[in-house]
């Protein structure tokens, strides 16, 4: 009990040297030049400052941990954008982790970059609320409070409203990956308590004018809920329609936090690893110009997946660095 005591001590003794060198450590404001340092290194601080009480109250109630692992994690969701390597490995901070779930793989688009492309074919059921419910229950005994709801586009699940209402009662808070099409009248049954973030991914592929029109409208009313959001654009080497997903994004300017992928080979390969190699000179020269635009209009913007430095050249690589080593 002693040695117990002793290891804990010395743990929270460390924890606080740590926090003492936080505003030391923190050496970039990301790729925003309208971002405050300040403002970074307050946001650390609380994490750690959480994680410290979480070392020190370690016998305190289990709805008490509960909320701290919370808090925490809200923090880091709003901290992804630094993409430290420490903040991007993110919910470990708090020992806890978030599930990815897909709870259909229908859609009401026919994306040619969706990663699942052809599975609606292969699973046609949307998952069973009971399923869903026994999901939830094994999730929270093994320790995981997070979902991230995937799809296809979870949106359209039939039951969509019941599988909030129970990630609720179970004190699950829910990630969601979306393409902005959906009924508007769902925006009512979206509470910041629950819904922790959500994901927009801009439809690239023959967006009709309706179509835009809901996706703005639904975007303004997640934001006017304060509920942390992220815009989402696919990089296509033969494609600039980037644009269009940097410029939606200028309009919300702090309110948004814009990412890019590169479009993955996914479930029906529409692109293949030797394209990506004949390709990789285009698509740097690409991820350059979209780097350059976004820095040029301070839209708070990052790449999500990893890129091979090789596509690169010097100079590009000196440029990038410049708006935020971690980018």
């Amino acid at each position: 009990m002693t040695r117990s005591i002793s290891n804990r001590a010395k743990t929270i003794f460390k924890a606080l040297l740590r926090n003492l060198f936080v505003f030391k450590r923190v050496n970039t404001i990301g790729s925003h030049k309208f971002l405050s340092r300040n403002k970074i290194c307050y946001s650390l601080f609380i994490i750690k400052s959480l994680k410290i009480i979480k070392l020190m109250m370690f016998a305190m109630p289990l709805r008490v941990r509960n909320y701290l692992d919370k808090l925490i994690i809200n923090s880091v969701e709003k901290m992804m954008l630094l993409r430290h390597p420490n903040v991007i490995s993110g919910l470990s901070l708090s020992g806890k982790h978030s599930l990815r779930v897909c709870i259909t793989y229908n859609c009401n688009r026919n994306c040619s970059f969706c990663y699942s492309d052809g599975l609606q074919k292969e699973f046609k059921q949307d998952m069973s609320i009971k399923d869903f419910e026994f999901l939830a229950l094994w999730a929270k005994s093994q320790g995981f409070n997070s979902f991230r709801l995937l799809g296809g586009e979870p949106t359209i699940h039939p039951e969509f409203k019941k599988i909030l209402d129970i990630s609720k009662k179970q004190g699950l808070s829910l990630s969601l990956s979306t393409n902005g099409l959906y009924d508007p009248q769902l925006n009512l049954s979206f509470d910041k308590s629950v819904i922790e973030s959500i994901n927009f991914s801009y439809p690239q592929d023959q967006l009709k004018s309706d179509e835009l029109i809901l996706f703005k409208n639904n975007l303004k009313e997640v934001i006017s809920k304060y509920i942390p959001l992220v815009l989402s654009g696919v990089i296509y080497p033969d494609r600039q329609d980037w644009r269009l997903v940097i410029d939606l994004a200028k309009k919300f300017r702090t309110k948004v936090v814009t990412r890019f992928s590169m479009v993955l080979p996914g479930h029906n390969k529409h692109f293949s690893t030797e394209e990506f190699k004949s390709y990789s000179r285009g698509l740097a020269k690409q991820i350059i110009d979209i780097a350059r635009y976004a820095y040029k209009h301070y839209v708070v913007f990052y790449f999500y997946r990893p890129l091979l430095l090789c596509m690169f050249n010097k100079e590009e690589m000196e440029f990038l660095r410049s708006i935020s080593p971690f980018l």
